[in-house]
C-alpha cells in the first residue's frame, strides 16, 4: 500500500493559507515490494474492518491535503470554513480525487491559533462556521447585509488581506519579492473571531429559541453531554478570567473538585446571564456539528473520504485538562516534547503534559474511546501525530530544560508492548483507519508493529534515502514498505517545489535520480512526472 501526496504551495500550518489543493493520495496495493515478508507477521484481524470500509487495499486512491482554512471563496469570512468542503467534494470526485486530508479542527485558544494546541480535544473551533449556511438566514435581510459586509467579496476584507500582504517584508524591511502578494491571504484569527462572534450573537438573538426546542439540537447535546457540559463550563470561566489559563484562575475555579463542577453547572443552568452564555456556546457547538457531519456525508455520497488529524498531545491550557473529570489522565508534572537532535542541540519543550497512562487504562481508556468516536461523525479516516509518543514520549519535568528530559518509559523492553496496546484500543473504539505520523528518530521496532497492525507510515519523497551510503541516495518508492502514506511535504514543513529552488544541494541529487538536468526551477513536465 502506497498513499502519495504531492504538495503543490505553502504549508504554513497556521500563519497563511494555501490558494490551491496541495496534496495528491494514491493506494497502490497489488505491486510487488521486496520487503513483501513483512506481510507475513501482519495480524489481518487488527485492521480488516477498517480497510474494508474504504474498499479494501487492492486499489488506486488519489487525494489532497488541504488546511481548511485556506479554502477561501467569494462567501467565506477571512477564514475557509466548513461549508468550504461542499463545493470541493463535488470537484475532487469530478477529478478522481478520493482523499481530502484536513489540519486539527478543534478549537484553538485565544492567541494562539496552532491547531495542535486546542482548547479541547472534542469541540470544533467556531471560526469555521460557515454564517451563510446558518438555518433560517434567508428570512433576516439585515443579517444578510452584515454578511455581505463582512465576506471575503467585499472591498474592506480586499483591503484588509492587501494591507497584510504588504506587512509581509523581509527581515531588513524590504519588502519580501518572492512573494505573490496578489495571492497572499494571511489569516487574522482574532478578528475572524470576533466578528464572526458578533455576527452569531445576532443571529442566535432571533433563532436561539427555535433551535433549542428542536429534535435535532436536543438529541446532540443529550449524546455529547460528557464532554460538553465540563468544556462548556470552562469556556464561560475562561471569559470571566479574561482568558487567562486556568492555572492563574482563582483557586476555587482553578482545582474544582466533581461535586463542584456539578454545582457549577447547576448554577449556570439556574443563573439567567450564565444560562444565556451556556446555551449560545452550546448551540454553536450544535452548528458546527451539523455543517461539519453535513460534509461528510456529502462526501459519502460521491464516494470521496474526509481524513482527519488526531494530535496525539492536547493543550496544558485546555478544558480536558482543567476538567476534574478528566484532569487524572494528564501528568502536570511533566512536559512532553524531544530530545537534542541534528535539528535542535537544545531539544524541544512542547509545554503539554504527557499522559497518565495508568489512570488512563482503570477506566478502560474511556476518555480516548470517547474522543475518537466523536471524531468518526466528522471522518472516514484519520491522521495520528507523533505516533510514537504511543510507545515512548521524551519527559521534561515541568520548567527544566529538554536536555534533563527522559524517555517514558525508562524500561526500552516496555516501548513496543505499551504502544500496540494503545493503538489497539484506539482500532477497538472506531471504524476510522489510522494513517502514523512516525518521522523523525524513530525506533525499527515501532514501525515493525505498525506494520502488523497495518497501519501505515509516512514516507516523505526528499527525506527517503539511503543515509550513510556514498552520495545519500534516494530510495526508489518501489522500495519504500508495503504499508506507506508517501507524500512529497508535510504541513510544516516546505512544499516540494520550494524546497526544490531553495536547497540545490539536496534538490541536485535529486534531479540526477530522476534523470533531469538540475535549473533550480522546475519545468510543468518535471512537475508532473
Amino acid at each position: 500500500l502506497h498513499l502519495h501526496s504531492l504538495h503543490y504551495t505553502s504549508s504554513l500550518a497556521y500563519t497563511s493559507s494555501c490558494p490551491s489543493p496541495c496534496v495528491t493520495v494514491r493506494i497502490m496495493s497489488k505491486r510487488k515490494h521486496d520487503d513483501d515478508d513483512v506481510s507475513k507477521a501482519h495480524d489481518p484481524m487488527a485492521t480488516a474492518t477498517h480497510w474494508a470500509k474504504i474498499g479494501g487495499q487492492d486499489q488506486d486512491i488519489h487525494g489532497i491535503n488541504v488546511p481548511l482554512f485556506s479554502l477561501h471563496s467569494k462567501d467565506t469570512c477571512g477564514i475557509g470554513e466548513f461549508g468550504s468542503l461542499y463545493p470541493l467534494v463535488p470537484w475532487c470526485a469530478s477529478v478522481g480525487l478520493r482523499v481530502i486530508q484536513l489540519l486539527p479542527l478543534n478549537e484553538c485558544n485565544a492567541g494562539n491559533p496552532s491547531p495542535f494546541s486546542a482548547l479541547s480535544a472534542y469541540a470544533l473551533d467556531p471560526n469555521y462556521i460557515s454564517l451563510r449556511s446558518l438555518p433560517n438566514l434567508h428570512k433576516y435581510p439585515d443579517l444578510i447585509m452584515m454578511l455581505d459586509q463582512m465576506s471575503d467579496s467585499a472591498p474592506a476584507a480586499d483591503a484588509l488581506r492587501q494591507e497584510h500582504a504588504e506587512a509581509a517584508v523581509a527581515a531588513d524591511g524590504a519588502p519580501d519579492r518572492t512573494l505573490d502578494t496578489e495571492h497572499l491571504k494571511l489569516v487574522d484569527y482574532e478578528d475572524v473571531r470576533t466578528l464572526k462572534k458578533g455576527f452569531l450573537d445576532a443571529y442566535l438573538e432571533k433563532e436561539r429559541s427555535d433551535i433549542c426546542s428542536s429534535a435535532p439540537f436536543t438529541e446532540f447535546s443529550s449524546e455529547n453531554r460528557e464532554w460538553l457540559h465540563p468544556y462548556i463550563a470552562f469556556k464561560i470561566l475562561k471569559d470571566k478570567n479574561k482568558q487567562q489559563s486556568w492555572e492563574q484562575w482563582p483557586a476555587e475555579e482553578k482545582d474544582m473538585t466533581v461535586t463542584e463542577l456539578t454545582a457549577f453547572i447547576g448554577n449556570c443552568m439556574s443563573n439567567t446571564v450564565l444560562f444565556g452564555q451556556w446555551q449560545d456556546i452550546e448551540i454553536v457547538q450544535y452548528l458546527c456539528w451539523v455543517q461539519m457531519s453535513e460534509a461528510k456525508s456529502l462526501a459519502s455520497q460521491h464516494n470521496v473520504m474526509i481524513k482527519g488529524d488526531i494530535p496525539y498531545l492536547v493543550s496544558r491550557d485546555s478544558a480536558d485538562v482543567w476538567n476534574p473529570i478528566t484532569r487524572k489522565y494528564f501528568n502536570l508534572e511533566y512536559s512532553a516534547g524531544a530530545p537534542p537532535d541534528v535539528y535542535s542541540a537544545d531539544g524541544q519543550d512542547w509545554d503539554m503534559p504527557v499522559y497518565n497512562w495508568d489512570a488512563l487504562a482503570e477506566d478502560d481508556y474511556g476518555w480516548w474511546r470517547n474522543r475518537l468516536r466523536v471524531a468518526e461523525q466528522y471522518y472516514h479516516l484519520y491522521r495520528i501525530d507523533h505516533i510514537v509518543g504511543f510507545f515512548r514520549i521524551w519527559s521534561i519535568i515541568h520548567g527544566k530544560k529538554a536536555t534533563e528530559g527522559s524517555f517514558q518509559p525508562l524500561d526500552e523492553v516496555k516501548w513496543i508492548p505499551h504502544g500496540e496496546t494503545h493503538l489497539r484500543l484506539m482500532l477497538e473504539s472506531c471504524g476510522m483507519l489510522p494513517i502514523g505520523e512516525d518521522l523523525g528518530t524513530v525506533p525499527d521496532e515501532v514501525r515493525s508493529c505498525l506494520s502488523r497492525l497495518g497501519i501505515c507510515g509516512t514516507r516523505v519523497l526528499f527525506w527517503e534515502r539511503k543515509w550513510g551510503e556514498a552520495g545519500d541516495p534516494f530510495i526508489p518508492t518501489s522500495q519504500y514498505t508495503r504499508l506507506s502514506m508517501t507524500t512529497m511535504s508535510t504541513h510544516d514543513s516546505e512544499p516540494f517545489r520550494l524546497w526544490y529552488g531553495a536547497n540545490p544541494d539536496q534538490a541536485e541529487p535529486f534531479a540526477h535520480f530522476m534523470g533531469w538536468k538540475y535549473l533550480q526551477t522546475m519545468t510543468p513536465e518535471e512537475y508532473k512526472e
